[in-house]
């Protein structure tokens, strides 16, 4: 298996946590003078990391984490990632867990998702309302979504 990691294939725009990695591992690898952080090397490095920290490894596994399961985060694959894998991350790329998983989205996702779901009109429109008149929104938003069938 090639351990390079290669932008998505897919149609989906990639998650936030991917984008944030591959942002932050050609960050570390220019502080680093390389090219490249290799899926490999990180996870050496996250392996090694985990075991100073007195991590427990998952059952029946020999390593915390695998170069193969690296590469799927990266690249936006893996959309259900294991919050041990994450923290170790964001430790080893020196930042928080939320900047690292995106906890807070930043306004590329929210445009994103308004557009998926054909309100980015109404987004865009809500954003230029002043503050009675935006609260008078969003306690219409309340209204509706509590009436809402199980």
């Amino acid at each position: 298996m090639n351990d390079e990691v290669s932008a998505q294939d897919s149609d989906n725009p990639p998650s936030v946590l991917s984008r944030q990695l591959k942002a932050r591992l050609s960050e570390r690898a220019e502080r680093e003078g390389v090219k490249k952080i290799s899926t490999y090397a990180l996870a050496a490095a996250l392996n090694d990391q985990a075991r100073r920290a007195g991590r427990r490894l998952p059952k029946g596994k020999k390593e915390f984490v695998t170069p193969q399961y690296l590469g799927m985060l990266i690249r936006g694959e893996q959309d259900d990632p294991r919050l041990s894998v994450v923290e170790e991350l964001a430790d080893y790329l020196g930042c928080t867990l939320d900047e690292l998983a995106g906890r807070v989205l930043d306004q590329a996702d929210v445009l994103e998702r308004l557009r998926r779901a054909g309100l980015e009109d109404i987004g865009m429109r809500a954003a230029s309302l002043e503050p009675d008149r935006l609260n008078t929104l969003r306690g219409m938003l309340d209204v509706l979504e509590n009436q809402r069938e199980p």
